[in-house]
């Protein structure tokens, strides 16, 4: 495509870990606003309503879990995941879920709706670094995301990839981290934000593109004369 694979260089997207943090008094105001129980267990996914998100696979996968985990809720963030979306809400009926998702749309400190999850569920079809996942590791959420992009560099050992072949392997992934106890949940999360902090943070970003910036003046000068 015209690239020069020699010349690349890549430095990874920079998480703000001092926004995006475990906040445990806002996720429990939310769980009490939305009417949840405080022994649920609250998956969660965050982006805007389009179809390489898949959030149908994300319903349909809690839709074959909810037998086994009757306390099991899903909180549905972004824009297009409201009331309004007549598809979803419908899909959300016939699957039996009336109650156990909710739709609130956009939300501006999305850090605070995060600290609300147990898991984050990413099941996008194409992503390049997901942001969104990141976020929830710095908040102390352990995430499911599927095995695209930059997933499995970001997630590491710290949460579960899934493959793009449907929606039982998503139900699986999210099987595994639901059957484990609240105490191991929380632990991995605590995992999934030291590693954000240590490889993914904003310091480190910004240290990488000065690097990058004074290796490329030492080569090739300013450009000045």
């Amino acid at each position: 495509m015209g690239y020069r694979p020699r010349a690349w260089v890549v430095i990874p997207n920079g998480i703000d870990g001092e926004r995006f943090r475990p906040d445990a008094d806002a996720g429990k105001r939310i769980r009490s606003a939305l009417g949840i129980d405080e022994g649920a267990l609250v998956l969660g996914c965050v982006g805007r309503d389009h179809p390489v998100k898949r959030h149908f696979m994300i319903v349909e996968a809690v839709a074959r879990l909810k037998q086994e985990f009757p306390h099991i809720r899903l909180l549905m963030i972004g824009d297009g995941l409201d009331e309004r979306n007549q598809d979803l809400t419908a899909r959300i009926e016939g699957l039996g879920l009336g109650g156990r998702v909710h739709l609130v749309g956009p939300q501006e400190e999305v850090w605070r709706w995060m600290s609300a999850l147990d898991v984050l569920v990413s099941a996008s079809t194409t992503e390049g670094f997901p942001n969104v996942v990141g976020e929830a590791m710095a908040c102390g959420v352990p995430c499911v995301a599927t095995d695209v992009g930059d997933s499995a560099l970001l997630v590491g050992e710290t949460g579960v990839l899934v493959p793009l072949d449907g929606v039982e392997s998503l139900a699986d992934a999210i099987r595994g981290l639901a059957r484990r106890s609240p105490q191991e949940r929380r632990l991995l999360g605590e995992r999934a934000r030291a590693r954000v902090l240590e490889h993914f943070s904003v310091p480190r970003m910004i240290a990488a593109y000065e690097r990058l910036y004074d290796e490329i003046v030492q080569r090739h000068g300013t450009g000045a004369e």
